[in-house]
């Protein structure tokens, strides 16, 4: 499990600094320490505007499991393009609910997509997750998994539905990237 200042210190750790001079990434660790401590404001209001609940308190801080944590990997993600507020909240409450009957069952329930995303990035799948915009503000949300079967699927549905605009995020990727930090 892990808290918000353990997720904004792996994200930080994902800032590559490799570019920088010796002098410079002398006079960055300052810098460092100002961005964790933004980052952890920055993460504590997200989570409470879009609803990423805490697994455990010990004291006086929320810990979260790995799934919560791969769901604030994509919603930092949009949140840095700026992605609306109600748009973020629809996306993250997609992320938590329980999948459909294709999803992997866990004890006496069906997965959600970021839970199924966890197991999958396990083993080594890529993957993304797109909000996909319709008519009239519409939008809905689905996880394009790199599999024949499924890629099959998404081209018959893609070729029923109208052209549309697609957000895709490289979940995956910022997912295993989190993860990455937390795991050093």
């Amino acid at each position: 499990m892990y808290s918000i200042r353990n997720i904004a210190e792996a994200i930080e750790k994902a800032v590559p600094t490799d570019h920088l001079s010796p002098d410079e990434q002398a006079s960055s660790e300052t810098e460092k320490a100002e961005y964790v401590a933004q980052l952890d404001k920055s993460l504590r209001n997200l989570s409470q505007r879009v609803y990423l609940p805490v697994t455990e308190l010990k004291g006086r801080v929320g810990l979260y499991k790995r799934s919560t944590v791969a769901a604030f990997a994509l919603v930092v993600a949009l949140n840095d393009f700026d992605v609306p507020r109600h748009v973020l909240q629809k996306f993250t409450e997609w992320l938590q609910e329980p999948g459909g009957p294709a999803s992997p069952m866990l004890g006496n329930r069906r997965a959600s997509p970021i839970e199924e995303a966890v197991q999958r990035l396990e083993q080594g799948e890529k993957f993304t997750f797109e909000i996909v915009g319709g008519a009239f503000g519409r939008k809905h949300h689905r996880a394009r998994w790199d599999n024949v079967e499924d890629s099959e699927l998404y081209q018959l549905v893609d070729s029923r539905r109208p052209a549309s605009v697609i957000l895709s995020l490289p979940a995956s990727e910022l997912i295993q990237i989190l993860f990455a930090g937390l795991d050093n």
